[in-house]
């Protein structure tokens, strides 16, 4: 930034209030609620809205955003993903940052700031950008604001344009993962329903053809002052002349005389016919389960017209916990192992104002699951809910109250964000008012408002069927669905009672039976922790620091896992721990134990895990739980529930996952088709050779693994964190990991190495397929990883370790220059070096997904990223960024897990941080040159 630009700012700063220029109000609903006085507000002449929060929450930040009402609902079919293009654009195309702000690393380190403080991000109406500054930086502050009015006069240029279109693409490649038809089916059902909603099938031909000029006409029609409104809240030193700051920048801004003029979405939903659409994709050849997916949308009309005053406020607060409430039911009917049964509501909220509920069943099943949703809100609505009901709809209050902390930040950029973006009122003492008038609701009153909640017929649905090939069609019509929801309406019911809950895990007369055992003080650790063995040999190691937090972490483990057992047994090996998770400890299923832990502060209960050298659970809690938390883990050691029942239904949940739309496998399945190929034995799969799993795990084998892997307490050493006092915790350790058994039979864990992995002495060029992989999904990019590999001289050398992740995270940096400088059509690009402890070797990558064009040229250009790290050709300042990570401190030698798991010496972080500090270019320069040799180069490529 000039130095004049600073002198000016500093002035700005110093001056009163007593020059500012005049704003004017902005003017609201004549029943609107007048906004809070303590956050500073105005408009300028030109339409541009500006809020000042000043909030003194401790923290080290300052929020500003921008907000440009314009978002997907602004768009037409001709104008299809314009808003997120010129989201993008805004980072390239600012007149006075030449270099894209989203990878200038010496930029950002010169203001103090991480990656995550420069951020944007489109939403349906409205798109807004992120530049969060270091209290007390001028220079930070004014480089935001001169960004923020930058991207009122972007400089759009064809050519500028034209090189994001790929990225573009590619976002979209790597958002849909495998199931690109499904993210396109989903918008389509929004375009269907919603005026202002696109479909977008055509969206790979419209971002290769659309006209640069058509999207700058776009930009021109809606990034206007008018329509733009900046948010600043933090410890902000002086308010007054913070403001003084901005009514001088962006009143440069030029105004139209004009304002544009936007025809509401909503109200025209809210006021249109009601709507269905019914969905037959093509069967799929390659499903693995038929299934029908149902959306159900119950307008309410008035989230919209009273959002401006208390009774919105309050609606939305009784929707957000009779939404949670809801939610329950509908997840305590789905309990029970194989049912089709899934159903999650919505709140309605100003951006969706409708009650939306997705239900997922199976296609013959589609019918009884919906009457089934119909029947539960039917009797929240006749019957309200229950004593024991209400006091969980309190807690669950009480959750929400949390956030509606008038302490911290990003509670009031919310709450602006929804003040100026749809008008939500925003009055004095909100989060009190809203507070005090919940607490002095009682279950009559609030039961009493329910009936005019829950409408009886949605007024929009969508069903869609996803059937494999060969199956006869199914087609569901409008008036089908509405008879079935029609005829549960006018059923008789009663109220549905609540479930049992297990009121303890284990027998009183159990838990009497089971002595506290003795130990053996085997005195402070090199960390500061106290070392116990326990009677039966488990080994205990107590972190009692301050330091650690309020919640007690307790993490066991041993060093014999899958590796332990023939390779024709690994997936009943490592697939063992969930099946028993699935299927209960003691005399509870898993759905007895949800509802137990429902209300503890450990609801995720345990989790046991099997690793191909390692065996463990982890679980954390408060102080007061920690004894229901403890009986939960010795159960899992020695109350292991079998069930075939539980078992099948584990097999179904495991091919539901490989179908989800959330989860794509490609990304697994090219690194372990790496792994494979390397020979390392030690991954666990987690894409296709998963699902391919399934089949491959057989109950008997992974129940007999299990209880020989978790059946010799000897082999544990449980590691246990927080704040607490030990003389309170030590004696219920003694009592139940005391009591862990251990197994009389001989050890039969053969821990299985293959021979030393020998590396090749030149590069390697390997090129994997989807077909490979038996995969049935198709790729429309391809995976390019380029990788160094070179065994390692000495595994306890922490701090040659520590240059390699150095190394690494300083290549993350360069890596993204690939698509910000060098225009590439990337979106995913990642660089770091790992240990590999199987193979005992370092190994260094640079990946992307890449379209086929350019391929080669991606490949040469990170060849030469890697031979000007080698001669030094990187910045000081983005090093100096790198080690000013804190994560850095946290290499493994600094944690009792390692000391104890692998013998490694406990390094200090005090020690750790004099060594980073000491960290120069020619450290990382060496390092590069003796393990980024041409003969451990390896690349490989997925498509």
């Amino acid at each position: 930034m000039k130095q004049i630009t600073k002198l000016v700012l500093f002035v700005l700063l110093q001056i009163t209030s007593n020059n500012l220029i005049g704003a004017s109000p902005l003017p609201g609903p004549v029943d609107s609620l007048a906004l809070d006085p303590s956050i500073r507000f105005g408009r300028l002449p030109n339409g541009f809205t500006y809020y000042i929060k000043s909030v003194k929450d401790g923290g080290n930040r300052i929020n500003m955003r921008l907000y440009v009402k314009v978002g997907s609902s602004h768009q037409n079919n001709e104008e299809l993903n314009f808003p997120h293009a010129l989201e993008h654009l805004a980072f390239k195309c600012a007149k006075d940052f030449p270099d894209n702000l989203l990878n200038d690393p010496l930029l950002l380190a010169r203001l103090g700031l991480a990656q995550k403080d420069v951020f944007g991000l489109t939403q349906y109406f409205s798109t807004w950008y992120r530049f969060n500054v270091p209290i007390a930086n001028p220079d930070a502050m004014d480089t935001g604001l001169l960004w923020f009015e930058n991207i009122s006069d972007l400089q759009l240029t064809k050519e500028k344009i034209d090189q994001e279109r790929g990225p573009l693409r590619q976002e979209t490649v790597f958002r849909a993962g495998t199931d690109l038809k499904g993210h396109f089916r989903r918008k389509q059902i929004r375009a269907e329903l919603f005026p202002c909603q696109s479909d977008y099938s055509d969206f790979f031909e419209h971002n290769q053809n659309f006209s640069a000029d058509s999207l700058i006409q776009f930009y021109k029609k809606w990034y206007r002052p008018d329509r733009m409104g900046l948010v600043v809240v933090g410890d902000i030193p002086d308010v007054h002349a913070l403001e003084q700051l901005i009514k001088t920048r962006f009143s440069r801004i030029k105004g139209d005389p004009y304002p544009l003029q936007w025809e509401d979405c909503r109200l025209r939903y809210l006021e249109g016919s009601n709507g269905f659409i019914a969905l037959n994709p093509e069967p799929d050849e390659n499903r693995k389960l038929e299934e029908v997916e149902l959306q159900l949308y119950f307008r309410d009309p008035k989230i919209i017209k009273e959002r401006n005053n208390w009774d919105g406020l309050r609606r939305r607060l009784i929707w957000d916990v009779l939404n949670k409430m809801i939610n329950i039911r509908y997840t305590e009917a789905g309990r029970g192992y194989n049912t089709t049964f899934y159903a999650l509501g919505s709140s309605p909220d100003p951006i969706m104002p409708a009650y939306k509920v997705v239900i997922r069943t199976g296609v013959d099943q589609a019918e009884k699951t919906t009457r089934q949703v119909i029947r539960i809100l039917q009797s929240i609505k006749r019957f309200g809910l229950g004593e024991e009901e209400w006091n969980l709809a309190q807690k669950e209050y009480r959750k929400i109250q949390e956030q509606m902390d008038t302490m911290d930040s990003n509670y009031w950029v919310q709450q602006i964000e929804d003040y100026f973006n749809h008008g939500v009122a925003l009055p004095k003492n909100k989060a009190k008012g809203l507070q005090q008038w919940f607490s002095n609701l009682s279950k009559k009153e609030f039961n009493a408002l329910l009936g005019a909640y829950i409408p009886d017929m949605p007024n929009d649905i969508a069903v869609t069927v996803l059937q494999q090939s060969g199956d006869v069609p199914v087609n569901y019509t409008e008036t089908e669905v509405r008879n079935w929801i029609m005829r549960t309406i006018g059923e008789d019911m009663e109220p549905i009672a609540p479930p049992k809950t297990p009121a303890r895990l284990m027998a009183k007369k159990e838990v009497s039976a089971l002595e506290k055992v003795g130990y053996t003080d085997h005195g402070t650790t090199a960390s500061g922790a106290r070392e116990f063995k326990l009677a039966n040999g488990t080994r205990v190691v107590l972190d009692a620091s301050p330091s650690n937090g309020r919640r007690i972490q307790l993490h066991g483990f041993s060093s014999k896992g899958a590796a332990c057992f023939p390779k024709t047994d690994k997936f009943s090996a490592i697939n063992a721990a969930n099946i028993v998770k699935n299927a209960g400890v003691g005399d509870y299923d898993k759905f007895a134990l949800e509802r137990f832990l429902s209300g503890t502060s450990f609801w995720q209960g345990a989790h046991p895990y099997i690793d191909y050298r390692e065996t463990g659970i982890r679980a954390d809690a408060d102080l007061e739980d920690l004894e229901n938390m403890l009986q939960l883990v010795y159960l899992y050691f020695t109350d292991p529930r079998k069930d075939r029942e539980a078992f099948e239904d584990w097999r179904t949940q495991e091919k539901k996952r490989f179908q989800d739309p959330s989860f794509s496998p490609i990304y697994p399945d090219f690194y372990e088709s790496i792994m494979e190929y390397m020979d390392d034995p030690s991954i666990i799969p987690q894409g296709t050779r998963r699902f391919q799993g399934i089949s491959r795990t057989d109950m008997d084998k992974a129940y007999h693994i299990y209880k020989q892997l978790y059946g010799n307490a000897r082999d544990y050493t449980f590691i246990v964190g927080g704040d607490f006092p030990v003389k309170q915790v030590l004696p219920l350790l003694q009592k139940y990991l005391g009591n862990l058994p251990n197994s009389t039979s001989r050890d039969t864990c053969i821990s299985r190495h293959p021979p030393a992995h020998v590396l090749p002495k030149e590069p390697v060029k390997k090129k994997f397929y989807v077909s490979e992989t038996s995969a049935t999904y198709k790729m429309k990019s391809v995976k390019y990883s380029l990788r160094y590999m070179a065994k390692l001289n000495d595994p306890m050398d922490w701090k040659e370790q520590l240059k390699m992740e150095v190394l690494g995270r300083l290549m993350n940096y360069r890596i993204k220059e690939l698509r910000f400088f060098k225009n590439a059509s990337l979106y995913v690009m990642n660089a770091g070096a790992t240990f590999n402890r199987e193979l005992m070797q370092y190994e260094f990558r640079m990946s992307l997904d890449c379209i086929p064009d350019e391929l080669e040229m991606l490949r040469k250009m990170c060849r030469d990223m890697v031979d000007e790290v080698k001669k030094g050709q990187f910045a000081q300042e983005i090093l100096d960024k790198v080690l000013d990570r804190p994560s850095l401190l946290n290499i493994p030698r600094s944690t009792d897990y390692h000391y104890f798991r692998y013998n490694e010496p406990w390094v200090s972080p005090f020690e750790v941080e004099q060594y980073i500090k000491s960290l120069s270019k020619g450290d990382i320069q060496e390092v590069a040159r003796k393990y980024l040799m041409e003969e451990h180069l390896f690349e490989f490529t997925y498509q």
